[in-house]
């Protein structure tokens, strides 16, 4: 029973819509999630922002351009749905690794991350997003959860 739930939730996640050559809006969530189970950073990140912020940048349930033009119509390609700050792609993989606007809080973020995982900035760029989405290590998420926080506010009060 469980094996059959699993594969219908799989299914579900990696589903593209019939017309949409965009993807699904779980596109980021199905690169690093491939287990139905509770995630550790629910119960071990005790700061409730914290951990509602994370959610939402995973599920895709912020305010990015990506998702909130979504909604658009007619609908534009995810390369036109720009960053007010940078003019690029507002996407998930922008906000943590490129917006200039997140760039003193990224720095901080990387800064923390290679003191506790020293071989971090090894990994390509699209290994280490997955790292971080994936809520896989607590003391990453920390630091990460604290970014996301961060960041998001920052970009509110812009």
């Amino acid at each position: 029973m469980k094996k059959k739930y699993d594969d219908q939730w799989r299914s579900f996640i990696n589903r593209v819509p019939q017309g949409q050559d965009q993807g699904n809006k779980l596109r980021i969530y199905n690169k690093f999630k491939d287990l139905f189970q509770m995630e550790k950073y629910l119960r071990a990140i005790p700061d409730r922002r914290t951990r509602i912020e994370i959610c939402k940048l995973r599920i895709s349930a912020h305010n990015l351009m990506v998702e909130r033009m979504r909604y658009s119509r007619p609908k534009p390609k995810l390369d036109d749905r720009l960053c007010k700050f940078c003019q690029c792609a507002d996407t998930e993989f922008h906000f943590i690794f490129q917006c200039c606007n997140n760039a003193t809080l990224r720095t901080e973020m990387f800064s923390d991350i290679l003191q506790i995982f020293p071989q971090f900035h090894l990994l390509p760029p699209t290994a280490q997003f997955i790292r971080l989405m994936e809520c896989s290590d607590v003391e990453l998420m920390k630091i990460f959860g604290k970014f996301v926080v961060s960041s998001v506010h920052k970009r509110n009060e812009s």
